[in-house]
């Protein structure tokens, strides 16, 4: 309905955003024709909105990874990045966005998987750190799904914990 609405109002940005969390949920699902074509429709409906489409291009690498298609997965990923590291930054996603660049660095056995992992994970805790209360703030590590697995990952590439 939210997507419907957003599309009737000629609300590009609202209506990528939407996508974008659909494809996500499909991605989590193993629905990956259905997350592709989302998340396609994501990154076209935000193409002027660089700070919400660097999301929908994480979940796009993502969607590219678990297809096998690592080039794609690698070039959206890095699209992702750039847009993190510019000036416009992003509203949104950070932590998944960080978290697909290190999962498809890891698909494709990248080197410097180890480093963008530690880099990441440690971007995470400073940002963890701002969270005053303790119990909020392990639940931004452990309960919000990326943050998690980002920290699983972390582990097995053999850095500590939180």
């Amino acid at each position: 309905k939210a997507l419907e609405l957003f599309l009737a109002q000629g609300s590009q940005r609202l209506a990528g955003g939407v996508r974008a969390h659909v494809a996500e949920l499909h991605l989590r699902m193993g629905n990956l024709d259905d997350a592709l074509r989302e998340a396609e429709e994501a990154t076209r409906a935000l193409e002027q909105v660089p700070h919400t489409r660097a999301l929908a291009l994480a979940v796009l690498a993502l969607v590219h990874k678990e297809r096998g298609d690592f080039p794609a997965a690698l070039a959206r990923s890095e699209e992702a990045i750039a847009i993190l590291a510019s000036s416009t930054g992003v509203d949104t996603g950070e932590g998944l966005i960080r978290l697909a660049r290190a999962e498809i660095l890891v698909a494709v056995k990248d080197p410097s998987a180890a480093e963008w992992i530690r880099d990441a994970r440690a971007r995470l805790l400073a940002r963890a750190e701002t969270i005053t209360d303790e119990r909020s703030r392990e639940s931004f590590i452990a309960k919000v799904p990326e943050h998690a697995r980002l920290m699983e990952l972390a582990l097995q590439h053999g850095q500590a914990g939180a």
